[in-house]
């Protein structure tokens, strides 16, 4: 079938018509720029001046006056020497709010650990991950959180796993194997 056509057959044939698809697609959507052009080189003409803006009288407040700021809003800035800022290059333990009780209320390391949980129980959910893997993750994550066990918050933790382990996990956890994980974790940094 393509012994009947040559290649200068071909290449004639194409080029006419990628031609015409822009000659007509060029005349669809710029016929307006294309008059105008036309009507430029067959009379050359002067601009007329209302093409040009006018300007009738220079203004001077253009974005109108500034009000002054009450006191309320100045703005505040203080300089602070270097001498000033106290830096220590060791490790600091987190921060802690002490209690009357023996009990010490830690700032955002529970809301850490929580969030940490609950991206591994959507993960151990997604890939459907054993109890004895779940258990050794758990473990893994509660090793490094040292500070929290000897606090109230582990009891708190292990419910909330137990509860949202409840809508996600093939198997069920209760609160007590939960607790023990804690326990398994102090015996794990002993050694």
């Amino acid at each position: 079938m393509f012994n009947f056509i040559s290649w200068q057959s071909f290449l004639t044939l194409t080029t006419l018509l990628v031609a015409g698809y822009y000659s007509i697609t060029s005349l669809m959507l710029y016929r307006k720029e294309i008059a105008d052009w036309v009507k430029s080189l067959s009379h050359p003409s002067i601009p007329s001046p209302s093409a040009e803006p006018e300007l009738k009288e220079p203004i001077e407040n253009l974005m109108g006056v500034a009000q002054a700021l009450p006191e309320s809003y100045a703005i505040r800035s203080s300089e602070i020497s270097s001498e000033d800022i106290i830096t220590s290059g060791k490790d600091e333990e987190p921060e802690t709010i002490h209690s009357g009780e023996k009990d010490q209320l830690l700032i955002g390391t529970v809301a850490d650990l929580l969030e940490e949980i609950k991206t591994l129980i959507q993960l151990i959910a997604e890939y459907g991950t054993g109890k004895s893997e779940s258990e050794a993750l758990f473990n893994a994550l509660f090793i490094r959180y040292p500070h929290l066990q000897n606090t109230s918050y582990p009891l708190a933790i292990s419910f909330y796993i137990c509860d949202a382990s409840k809508e996600q996990f093939a198997f069920e956890l209760s609160s007590d194997e939960v607790m023990s994980w804690w326990n398994l974790t102090s015996q794990s940094a002993n050694k």
